[in-house]
Formats: C-alpha cells, sequence, structure tokens
C-alpha cells in the first residue's frame, strides 16, 4: 500500500497582512477548485494537508476548496492557515465542523502596538481575530496557534498570554513557537534572541504540552534538508518545504 503524504497546497497570493516575517509574493492570484482536486488526486494517500496562502479564508471558493480536501483526504489531518483577521460567519463555521477542519491561528502577540508594527494591520483587526477565535470555540471548531517568534515578541510575559489564551479555549489544540526563519537579509534584524530555545523550555516546563515548538537542532535540519512535506506554490511548482519555496 502507498504510504501517503504530508501536503501543503498554497491556495491563494491575496492578503490582508503585511508581516514583516513573511517571504510570500502577494498577488490575486488563486488555485482554481479543479486544478486543486486534480492536484490532490495526483498525490494521494493524503495523510495531512495542509491550506496555506495567502490569506486562504480570502480565496473567492474556500469553502468548497475545504470540502473537496476533506473529501479527497478521508481521515488524513485537513489544516488550514490563517490570521483569522477575516470574516468568519456562521456558513463557514459550519463548513470547518462538518469536514473536520482544523484552523491554524497566526497570532503573534496580543498587544495591540506590537500586533500593528508585526503584521502590519490596524489593531481592530487583532480584535476580529480574537473574536474569531472565540466564535471557533462556541462553534466547536479544533484550532491551534501558530507563533513565529522575532526579537520583538520572544519576552515571557507576551509568550505566556498566548499561552493563557489557548488554555481559556477548550478546542485549542496547543501552541506551537516557531523561530523566524532570515529568508530575506533584511529579516536578520528582527531574528529572534540567541537564548529562544531556553525561554521555550521554561514556558513549557511552566505549562506542558500544550507548548511546542522545534529544537534547535531540528531548526538546522530544517533549514538545510526541509521537512519531509512537498510544498505546492500557486506557480505549481513542488517544493520540499515552505522555506525552500521562498529561500532561493
Amino acid at each position: 500500500m502507498k504510504k501517503g503524504v504530508n501536503l501543503i497546497v498554497e491556495i491563494n497570493r491575496q492578503c490582508n497582512a503585511n508581516c514583516i516575517y513573511c517571504p510570500v509574493p502577494k498577488d490575486k492570484r488563486y488555485l482554481k477548485v479543479e486544478r486543486f482536486k486534480a492536484l490532490l488526486e495526483e498525490h494521494a494517500p493524503i495523510k495531512y494537508l495542509g491550506l496555506s496562502g495567502g490569506e486562504p479564508f480570502l480565496h473567492p471558493h474556500v469553502d468548497e476548496i475545504l470540502r473537496v480536501g476533506r473529501d479527497i483526504v478521508k481521515d488524513g489531518m485537513v489544516v488550514i492557515a490563517s490570521n483569522l483577521a477575516v470574516a468568519i460567519d456562521n456558513n463557514m463555521l459550519k463548513t470547518l465542523k462538518d469536514n473536520r477542519i482544523i484552523v491554524q491561528i497566526s497570532l503573534p502577540t496580543l498587544d495591540a502596538e506590537l500586533y500593528e508594527k508585526i503584521m502590519g494591520l490596524p489593531r481592530r483587526y487583532g480584535i476580529k481575530a480574537l473574536y474569531n477565535v472565540k466564535a471557533l470555540d462556541d462553534a466547536e471548531v479544533p484550532f491551534a496557534v501558530n507563533v513565529v517568534l522575532t526579537k520583538l515578541n520572544a519576552d515571557m510575559k507576551g509568550m505566556e498570554q498566548i499561552v493563557k489564551l489557548c488554555l481559556a479555549h477548550k478546542h485549542c489544540l496547543g501552541v506551537r513557537f516557531h523561530p523566524m526563519i532570515a529568508v530575506r537579509e533584511e529579516h536578520a534584524e528582527i531574528a529572534p534572541p540567541l537564548d529562544w530555545e531556553e525561554r521555550l523550555l521554561l514556558l513549557q516546563a511552566m505549562y506542558g504540552e500544550i507548548v511546542n515548538f522545534p529544537s534547535k537542532e531540528g531548526l538546522r535540519e530544517f533549514i538545510t534538508e526541509g521537512d519531509g512535506e512537498l510544498y505546492i506554490t500557486e506557480d505549481l511548482a513542488v517544493e520540499k518545504s515552505l522555506f525552500h519555496a521562498y529561500a532561493k
């Protein structure tokens, strides 16, 4: 039997944010549903499907993308990444729940001023994201929080606030801290502090396995070898990982 693959598909490039660490180019292209379906069928069986962007919820047919993804992946995991600073109505909440989708929320900080600086969005979008976190939880849609660590948001107090946000919601699966990788030269200026791993180990000791992150050794392997995932970009080039897709 063919072993299932881990697949990440960039379904669009449009994004409402302008994150200081994001290497993804922005435009209005998006993957047609028919092409998306063909790509999944080509790579099946799939044990993990990640939908990325851009901001995936801005795809004009994201509801259909989610249904097609679940139909083909079957019992595997389907995850959609989002900054959640978008409109999430009751119909979308139902689609997410009915198709057993996990939402991976990009949320670097709960500090309003810092949110604006990192996300490139007015703070009202951060409020919208927090409103949508509660909406997901109320609708029993599982979600996890992803925090890209830079020198701006690697303080213990700020990281603790994110963990406590997760703990306050029944359907939050955990918080994933991932040190920013300096893909572009200008990213070096906001690289996380050298002791980021020690800080996260302390945080994990305080709150347990709800806090997770790569080790420094694991991060080095990811940079040099990729993570074994197939990453399909909007121009349909297949790469080993998100890092390798944009670090050229």
